[in-house]
This record gives C-alpha cells, structure tokens and sequence, in this order.
C-alpha cells in the first residue's frame, strides 16, 4: 500500500508557504533548496507549457509547492522516494499530467539539487531512479523508439504555429495511453478530452491528437 504523501511529524515547513491551496505536506527549511525546487518547476513548466495553458497560475503554484515537497524525499531510504513518486503520478494521471511528466521533472529536480551544497549527490540521484522506475512503467507498455515516431508524426500534421504553441503534446498522448493500460482508468480521459475541446483547438490539431491517440493504441504491447 502506497504511503500517504506526507509525515505529519516532519518539522518542515508547509507547502501552504507558497501554495495557499496546499495541503499540510513538508517544504524544506533551506532557501536554496527551495530555490533549487523553484527553478526545477519553472523549467518544466517551460518544456511542457500545456500545464499553464491549462492550469494558469495556480497550477504553476502547485508545481511549485508539489516540486518543494519532492526536495524533502531526498532524505528518505530509496524505497520510500519510489512510493511516494509512484503515488504523486497516480495522482497526476488521473487529474490530466500524463506521468511521463513527473518523469521529466524529477530528472530535472535532481540536476538542480546537485547545486546545492545541503544535498548529497547520492540523495539527488534518488530522484533519478525514481524516474527511471517511471520510465520502465511506461517502457513496459510503449517503447521509447515508438514514441519517436508518434511524435515525428504527429509533428508533421501540424503547422509551425501549434508545434511551437504545445511542444511534447504527442510524449504526453503516448503517456497517457501508457498510463492508462498500466491501470490508472482515468489517464487518457482526463489528458485527450482537454486536448481535443473543438472550442479550444482547430480542427487540423484535434487530428492530429486522435492520430496520435490511434497510433499509441496500437503500439501498446500485449503483456502476458
């Protein structure tokens, strides 16, 4: 059974802190931790600009307030780290953040934790291999190689203008497609019916996200 994603012992500060719609979990004490944690979400949020064409700003101050409780993991056993990561992409799939999202940010998290004097390398590199655990999910039902060429695809069915707007859209359809065959029923649902709202997007990208949608499918592997 997964953990629940908090110690309410922890004498840490909340992530109240900087996201007043948080819950009680854990923030870091240390400044450069947390602006360690603040720069790691603002790269995600630049590499996949879906979260804040979504979500507004109060999805960045949930990026920044889930990316600060990611830093208080570091210190936990490895173990620990993976469960909490697996509950947190749990969690995001189901509400519309594909986990190869999480996967990119806690690889990104890391790099910006081995900046900080207060971290060990080897505590930042737990965040590493809870992405790669991450990663072998999804790997398990659509391999790397396929996802490139769903992106080349569906990259060539859009103008210049989309393919800037939304980068990475079609690693997220892939994703979801994953995350949805991997058990979590909600992952495609919660991702395809934002991206494809006929009020939202023109009908040459709606094609191309259900082009994506169908080629994913059909590349999911029949595990035994």
């Amino acid at each position: 059974m997964i953990d629940e994603p908090f110690d309410p012992a922890s004498p840490d500060l909340r992530a109240t802190r900087l996201n007043p719609e948080a819950g009680a979990h854990p923030i870091p004490e240390d400044p450069r931790e947390i602006a360690a944690a603040l720069r790691a979400s603002e790269r995600v949020l630049a590499q996949y600009p879906y979260l804040l064409m979504r979500f507004g700003e109060r999805g960045r101050r949930f990026a920044d307030s889930d990316t600060a409780w990611l830093v208080t993991l570091v210190r936990h056993p490895p173990r620990r780290v993976n469960a909490q990561t697996a509950w947190l992409g749990e969690v995001l799939a189901s509400r519309g953040i594909p986990r190869i999202l999480l996967e990119r940010h806690l690889v990104v998290l890391a790099e910006e934790l081995r900046r900080v004097d207060t971290i060990r390398a080897e505590d930042a590199d737990k965040l590493s291999v809870a992405a790669e655990t991450l990663a072998a999910r999804r790997r398990a039902w659509i391999e790397d190689a396929q996802l490139a060429t769903i992106a080349r695809s569906f990259e060539q069915r859009l103008d210049d203008t989309w393919r800037e707007r939304l980068p990475n859209s079609a690693e997220m359809i892939v994703s979801a497609v994953a995350d949805e065959a991997d058990g979590l029923t909600e992952a495609v649902s919660s991702t395809l019916g934002w991206l494809t709202d006929a009020e939202r997007f023109p009908p040459a990208w709606i094609a191309a996200v259900e082009g994506a949608l169908a080629q994913a499918r059909a590349s999911l592997k029949r595990l035994k």
